[in-house]
Formats: C-alpha cells, sequence, structure tokens
C-alpha cells in the first residue's frame, strides 16, 4: 500500500507532538529554556501540517480510511497533550479545570461523532470546531512564545491568561454546538 502524502503528514504531526512533549518536559524539569525555543517553530509547522494534510487529501482526491480516523486522533494527542505537559509550568496558568474542558469536549464529541454516524446521520465539522482548533493551536502558540521569551512582562502575562480563558470559552461553546446539532439530528427518530 503506497501512502498518501497526506497521511505521511499525519504520522509526522503525531512523532512530532511527542518530540514537543519531550522538550516542554526538559524545559519543566530542567528549566531549559532552549527546549521551549526549539518547540515553537516545531509546535507552528506540525500545527499547519493538521490543515494541509486535509487540504491535500481532498485537492488530490487521496481522502482514505487511515487518514479520516488517524487526523483527528493526532490533532487531539497534540493540543490535549501541548495542554497536559505546558500545565505543570509554573507560568503556563494552565488550571486542571481548563485540561477538563478540552479534554472533556473532545471526548464528548468524538462519542456523539460515533454514535450518530454509525447510526447513518451525518456529523462533520461545524463553524464552532474549526473555530476551537484555531484557538488552541494560536493559544498554545502563544504560550509556548510567552514562556520562552516574554514571561516577565506584565502585559503579556495578562493576555496569556485572557488566552487561556479565551480558548476555556470557545471550546465550551464549540462542545454545546455540537451537542445542539446532536439533539435536532436525534429529533424525530427512534434514536433517542
Amino acid at each position: 500500500m503506497r501512502m498518501s502524502i497526506s497521511n505521511i503528514l499525519t504520522i509526522i504531526r503525531a512523532l512530532g507532538s511527542f518530540l514537543l512533549f519531550a522538550l516542554f518536559y526538559l524545559y519543566h524539569e530542567q528549566n531549559a529554556v532552549w527546549a521551549m525555543k526549539v518547540s515553537l517553530p516545531l509546535f507552528i509547522i506540525f500545527s499547519l501540517t493538521d490543515y494541509i494534510d486535509g487540504m491535500l487529501a481532498r485537492l488530490w482526491k487521496q481522502e482514505t480510511v487511515f487518514g479520516r480516523i488517524a487526523d483527528p486522533f493526532v490533532d487531539k494527542i497534540l493540543v490535549c497533550g501541548s495542554f497536559i505537559f505546558l500545565a505543570p509550568i509554573k507560568d503556563s496558568f494552565i488550571t486542571p479545570w481548563v485540561i477538563i474542558i478540552i479534554i472533556g469536549r473532545e471526548f464528548l464529541v468524538s462519542g456523539l461523532r460515533s454514535y450518530l454516524e454509525g447510526k447513518g446521520l451525518p456529523f462533520g465539522a461545524l463553524f464552532w470546531g474549526k473555530a476551537k482548533v484555531a484557538s488552541q493551536y494560536t493559544a498554545i502558540g502563544w504560550l509556548i512564545f510567552y514562556i520562552a521569551y516574554l514571561k516577565h512582562e506584565a502585559f503579556q502575562q495578562s493576555f496569556t491568561i485572557f488566552c487561556i480563558y479565551a480558548v476555556s470559552i470557545i471550546t465550551a461553546l464549540s462542545a454545546i454546538a455540537y451537542v445542539y446539532r446532536a439533539i435536532k439530528l436525534l429529533k424525530g427518530t427512534d434514536l433517542v
């Protein structure tokens, strides 16, 4: 079986996620600022592959079962893992409830999608899902930049806290939007 470029990008993002987690861990354990500085361009590259792999798969009509399953799974590893590994860092301002909102939303929407699509009901991406991903990638990228370069600046500290709250709110709104859509899809069926 020949691998498409889209699937190769997904695999690179998966492996790269674990490299990022190791760099975050190095910073936390050894205060290795270089690790955060190296992780910033890597995170940007890996997050961009999320957009590029899907675009290429659609453009070249190379959508595969592997890609349909692996791509969202790897996205969750990159985002959830980044928040988990950044949380112990003092200047990240990531609290346990932020992680619960993010991971809880992923479980909820993945469960709804599995159930509804298993019943033949389409449950594709919504605007709020795309906004959630964009806000999470932006917040993580900013957080890495802040920790590596700016953590002693008062304005940037306030902006970082704002980003964490904003991503939490957008993630929660995304969950609400998907639950609302699921309820609408299930009305009029005997699946409830």
